[in-house]
């Protein structure tokens, strides 16, 4: 009797055991959204080699990439670099959520939606933040209150004079 008492109860745990399922659910992100493309300034000029791109969701750096050539990040090419927009369990990022591109700290013109899985050409505008060269610098006019200084730039640009008395400052705009 008590042999079988325990071939039942033996019985019982391994049919308990085998109809009670216990389902560990593990949270993944969803697979990231690559990026590729050219990186230009508005006024045509290719990104020189170096330039930092990083994308932005929910103010959340969520991908980076240093260029390594003049005007472009990441390749079409598979297994090459590209810039991988990525979610953590921590951090999700949903479909359509928007990504923000910054280059080397200045907001880009072009912006995406995330995709999980994908690979986008995304071709990426920044504003001019090359400062124009200055060169022809010529003084004339001068008097004891006055001068006329003039000087040419590669590009338009708005300019400003400061003077003074004193290397190093004060300086007054002109």
């Amino acid at each position: 009797m008590r042999t079988r008492t325990k071939s039942i109860v033996a019985l019982i745990v391994v049919i308990a055991l085998c109809t009670s399922a216990v389902a560990v659910v593990y949270a993944q992100p969803p697979l990231p959204h690559a990026f590729y493309g050219t990186l230009k300034d508005v006024a045509g000029r290719e990104v020189p080699a170096g330039a930092v791109v990083v994308a932005v969701v929910d103010d959340i750096e969520r991908g980076r990439i240093t260029t390594t050539e003049v005007g472009k990040y990441g390749s079409a090419e598979p297994g090459e670099p590209k810039l991988i927009v990525q979610a953590s369990i921590e951090y999700p990022i949903e479909n359509g959520s928007k990504i923000i591109f910054f280059v080397n700290g200045t907001e880009a013109d072009e912006n995406a939606t995330f995709k999980s899985g994908e690979v986008t050409q995304l071709n990426l505008t920044v504003p001019d933040t090359t400062a124009p060269v200055i060169s022809a610098v010529t003084s004339s006019s001068i008097a004891t209150s006055s001068a006329t200084i003039t000087w040419s730039t590669d590009e338009p640009s708005d300019s400003l004079v400061k003077y003074g008395t004193t290397p190093g400052g004060p300086y007054t705009d002109a």
